[in-house]
């Protein structure tokens, strides 16, 4: 099995080390080999690599695909795939997150997916996250409980003064379509499909930064979302509160939270590890998944209320 990646960034730090653990080769195009052999995390995995010269060549080698493009040109490449009568598709593709900028592109996406027979998987690794496990299990048999989850952090744009299509919603980015997105697969796994609140704060126009919402699920259980991408202090807390239970937390400082016997430079490699294994499984069930949860995400933005805040 040889995958090829498409996309710098996470695509080259984030996929690479984890395909080259996994399957030992890894294809990509030659004109990303200066920005992989300036970072840490990929350029003393060099000879794993098979160069491409083209993309022709780059389609002729791999056999499975990963796209790690901003969503807007993730959409526009798999349209030209799709289109063209001599490129090869690969028997597997592994798109990033968000899959498009909005809710209604990415049905669109999904139903050209289905349409040609195209074996998919979605990046989605809250699921494969210890914490995600702990919940599970913790609210599995519980009823009128209320379940708060709070995550603060200063996001790496807004730290470093980067400029980038991750902080502005038109583009898929800020703290709902790029961050919280996350927690979609978490509450369709859960069953919490009822949107009772979704509120949006904007730093400016078209750059959210925090995003309050509430759902509940069929026997009366509420999930209360609060995150912030622009807060100084960092912290990931979930507290699960239950008339008959006592309460329950899970605390850290990060959502993926530090593994120090982790080969990897970016912990997220390690779970990236469980999408590839995911294809093992039968894929209609992820289908039916990933629909489900682009439903959600259509709900949510269908009753989301914008409002102006300052950063702070």
């Amino acid at each position: 099995m040889i995958y090829g990646v498409l996309g710098s960034g996470f695509g080259l730090y984030g996929y690479v080390p984890s395909i080259i653990k996994k399957y030992n080769k890894v294809c990509l195009l030659l004109h990303s080999k200066e920005f992989f052999m300036q970072k840490e995390e990929t350029k003393n995995l060099y000879d794993h690599v098979i160069w491409a010269n083209s993309s022709d060549e780059f389609y002729e080698i791999i056999s499975g695909l990963v796209i790690a493009y901003p969503p807007q040109l993730q959409v526009h490449v798999l349209d030209t795939l799709c289109k063209s009568s001599t490129l090869k598709w690969p028997d597997r593709l592994i798109l990033e997150k968000p899959i498009a900028s909005a809710p209604h592109y990415a049905d669109s996406l999904l139903g050209l997916l289905l349409n040609k027979k195209i074996h998919h998987r979605i990046s989605y690794l809250f699921l494969y996250l210890p914490w995600f496990n702990w919940l599970k299990n913790e609210i599995s048999e519980k009823i009128n409980s209320t379940i708060d989850i709070e995550w603060n952090f200063l996001a790496y744009h807004f730290h470093k003064k980067v400029e980038t299509w991750k902080k502005y919603h038109s583009q898929g980015g800020g703290v709902l379509r790029f961050y919280s997105i996350h927690f979609l697969p978490i509450l369709v796994d859960l069953g919490f499909y009822s949107v009772c609140q979704s509120t949006l704060f904007f730093y400016e126009d078209n750059i959210p930064i925090k995003w309050d919402a509430q759902f509940e699920d069929e026997a009366g259980n509420k999930i209360k979302l609060r995150i912030n991408i622009y807060s100084k202090k960092t912290k990931f807390k979930i507290n699960i509160t239950s008339p008959n239970f006592s309460n329950k937390i899970f605390e850290d400082v990060s959502v993926f939270s530090e593994n120090k016997s982790s080969a990897y430079i970016d912990i997220r490699s390690e779970y990236i590890e469980s999408v590839f294994d995911s294809f093992e499984n039968e894929n209609k069930v992820y289908y039916a998944f990933y629909n489900k949860i682009n439903s959600l995400w259509n709900k949510i933005e269908g009753i989301t209320i914008e409002k102006k805040m300052p950063a702070s």
